[in-house]
């Protein structure tokens, strides 16, 4: 049975996918039996996503001058509030021999609260007299980027769980007990050493606006921080592995990174924006004005320390080979920093020189992924575009990948 086992791992591992069409590309274990020496180009390698909550592409259409919005179409635009997503992330180095790599990325994620429900509603159907609207517009909103450098090394050499002293008996006419016992599987880990770099973030906002009797009203406020030209950043290490199984014509991936993962941000400066503007029935009396206060404060506050506790990331999943042609896998990420979160299902072929990957993901969004580009035996080029919701004019965003490497 080993040996059976190990014959097929062989095989295998032969025909698995190269690097940058990988389906588990953050588990370092993937490089347990690299036979081959790379390097990527740094600027050409990257990946850029950015999704809203509400609107399709299709939906700018709706806002042409002179055309009357539907019924159906008011109750779309009022349904939800508009949040805007994105990240982006550049490799700067990365080059590995074998069984161990080296890479550096600069990394760039933001979420963000465009517009509360509540003004469209107010836009469409307006506002009703004696009421106090009262609103938290863009609270919670936050963008940051930090650079993260990775090394990583898998075991060349496969272990298996009869390792173990006393986890399974030396001797068994069982055959699962015994396959289990010398399933190989490859181990990887990586250390990382993170730079925060920036940070900028929505700490407090309100808005209150009211149509009573005697007098209109509204009163704004709006507390930020943000890194400034003296901010210098903050190291942080954090820790991953990866384990790599191979079964029949198949593989088991598990892994994890960014434990430990904190994002300290240090002597940030901030400030406040206030307005109030009150308009009451004294307008009826001669040269009455409304009442409007502003204040606006630069650097007013400070914090000394902004720390962003990063849950670990988390990927497990199989890929199987069919008729030696076809590649199909299934996983579940559950990564901070990746747009391809959630349960995701793929084909991976490849004709000549030109691979071709499809995808179909589902996390607050269906997601459609499709890859291709060239594959020759020193260089590989991928190119890659990601549909959110739906296709072209139905998607609610985009994303585009690049990755280029030489390997020799």
């Amino acid at each position: 049975m080993r040996r059976i086992i190990i014959t097929i791992s062989i095989l295998v591992l032969s025909f698995s996918l190269f690097a940058n069409f990988n389906f588990f590309p953050d588990n370092p274990a993937n490089i347990a039996n690299r036979n081959y020496s790379q390097i990527t180009f740094p600027g050409l390698t990257y990946e850029f996503n950015v999704n809203n909550s509400l609107l399709k592409f299709d939906d700018i259409n709706l806002f042409q001058e002179g055309r009357r919005l539907k019924e159906s179409e008011k109750t779309m635009l009022t349904s939800d509030n508009i949040d805007l997503s994105g990240n982006f992330n550049t490799t700067l180095v990365d080059f590995g021999k074998k069984n161990w790599n080296f890479s550096i990325k600069s990394i760039v994620t933001l979420d963000v609260e465009l517009l509360d429900k509540i003004y469209t509603k107010l836009v469409f159907y307006g506002n009703e007299s004696d009421v106090v609207y009262v609103s938290h517009n863009s609270e919670g909103s936050k963008a940051f980027a930090f650079c993260k450098a990775s090394l990583d090394y898998a075991y060349p050499k496969a272990l298996n769980l009869g390792m173990i002293p006393n986890l399974f008996p030396i001797e068994t006419e069982n055959k699962f007990l015994s396959g289990l016992r010398d399933l190989p599987i490859y181990v990887g880990g990586k250390i990382n050493l993170n730079y925060s770099l920036v940070y900028a973030g929505v700490v407090e906002s309100r808005q209150e606006f009211a149509t009573l009797p005697d007098s209109t009203f509204y009163d704004i406020y709006t507390r930020f921080l943000h890194t400034d030209k003296d901010y210098s950043g903050k190291l942080n290490p954090s820790f991953g592995f990866g384990l790599k199984v191979p079964f029949y014509s198949g593989f088991f991936y598990l892994s994890m990174d960014d434990i430990f993962l904190q994002l300290r941000y240090g002597d940030l400066a901030g400030g406040e924006y206030s307005k109030v503007v009150t308009d009451s029935l004294l307008w009826l009396q001669e040269g009455y004005e409304a009442f409007e206060y502003e204040n606006i404060e630069n650097d007013s506050i400070h914090a000394e320390s902004k720390t962003l506790k990063i849950n670990p990331s988390f990927c497990v999943g199989a890929e199987y080979q069919f008729f030696n042609k076809l590649d199909v896998i299934m996983r579940y990420t559950n990564n901070q920093f990746a747009y391809l979160d959630g349960f995701y299902s793929a084909v991976g072929t490849q004709f000549s020189k030109i691979p071709l990957q499809t995808g179909l993901g589902y996390d607050e969004n269906v997601y459609f992924q499709f890859k291709t580009g060239l594959n020759f035996n020193k260089v590989e080029w991928m190119i890659g575009t990601t549909f959110y919701h739906g296709f072209f004019r139905y998607a609610k965003g985009i994303g585009f990948q690049s990755a280029i490497k030489i390997k020799y």
